[in-house]
């Protein structure tokens, strides 16, 4: 082999749109030999408390947080890495679905490939395409365990009833390849040319409306449903997301006034985060009005209150016409 191309870590290789054989081989060889690591699962406390917080941060989805919690304990017993049902969350637009696992994976500490379903035109990007092709590549789910090393990982297919359905290679039957673990455990990518075992993905997905995914995509999943937060659960959440907030931004108070949480609404959670970095900078440019630009220097901990007058939801549509 090439010295040259020996000495390319299967990072270079895994960037380039396009691989020569040689390329190809080098980056073979680090399949054959890849030995992904394996975290330790233990029952650390700071874990299960950060889960628990999640029950209060999250509180619409407490159903999904029981099976991952009751999946991790398992885990743990049997002395395995983390596995879980694969699970469905269905639920409307802008309830948090996305973000909820971003905050799974970062409690218990995994990795986490994300898969849009709306702009997933066919197979060949799970499944890759034959090197032998012009742009002949590895598909996503390779590239992602060999990139991170380390396994078991969160897949999660968002939006997967936005999946195209037709085209010359349907994704629905290499979806099912993978919602079944006698097929997982040997899943073929066309790049590679060989089985390659996603026993360690454990998956998740998001959708809006039921009835746009097939019985047979459904069958392999549990589907939880993701109610929409109470007004109570929507002020709990936006108190949490400024308390996150406040972490970055120091001079920001913790505190929400009652006229500013009466302001927060089901449908502003999707954007309420930025709608909140937004009020901290409107309330900023507030003080600078008022008194000067030498108050914005050496400001303490928590001297900011943001009012409701700061806070703008979502961006106003243009005005047609005159």
């Amino acid at each position: 082999m090439n010295e040259e191309y020996a000495l390319w870590s299967k990072a270079d290789l895994l960037r380039r749109r396009s691989l020569c054989a040689v390329e190809h081989e080098v980056l073979l060889d680090h399949y054959l030999t890849f030995d992904p690591i394996k975290p330790d699962l233990e029952l650390d406390a700071s874990v299960l408390h950060s889960l628990e917080g999640l029950f209060v941060e999250l509180p619409n989805f407490s159903e999904a947080l029981t099976i991952i919690r009751e999946s991790l304990f398992d885990s743990i017993v049997r002395d395995a890495g983390f596995s879980c049902p694969n699970i469905l969350l269905l639920g409307d637009p802008g309830i948090g679905k996305t973000y909820f696992m971003r905050r799974i994976s970062e409690v218990i500490g995994l990795d986490c490939l994300k898969v849009c379903g709306g702009v997933l035109d066919d197979s060949l990007t799970l499944s890759g395409t034959d090197p032998k092709f012009s742009g002949g590549s590895p598909g996503v789910l390779s590239v992602s365990v060999l990139e991170s090393d380390v396994y078991p990982q969160f897949l999660l297919f968002d939006e997967i009833d936005k999946i195209s359905r037709g085209g010359n290679y349907p994704i629905a039957p290499v979806l099912l390849s993978i919602l079944e673990d006698e097929t997982r455990v040997d899943f073929r990518d066309n790049f590679f040319g060989t089985g390659f075992d996603l026993t360690g993905f454990s998956v998740v997905a998001t959708a809006n409306r039921i009835s746009d995914i097939s019985d047979e995509l459904l069958s392999r999943f549990l589907v939880v449903r993701v109610p929409l937060p109470t007004r109570d659960q929507v002020r709990g959440i936006a108190i949490n997301i400024m308390i996150n907030l406040c972490q970055e931004r120091p001079y920001l108070s913790e505190v929400l006034t009652e006229e500013l949480l009466a302001r927060f609404t089901v449908s502003s959670l999707r954007g309420l985060k930025a709608a909140l970095i937004r009020a901290s900078g409107s309330a900023l440019d507030r003080l600078y009005r008022e008194q000067g630009v030498e108050a914005l220097s050496g400001l303490k901990a928590g001297a900011i209150l943001l009012e409701a007058s700061d806070y703008r939801e979502g961006i106003s549509k243009p005005r047609m016409g005159y």
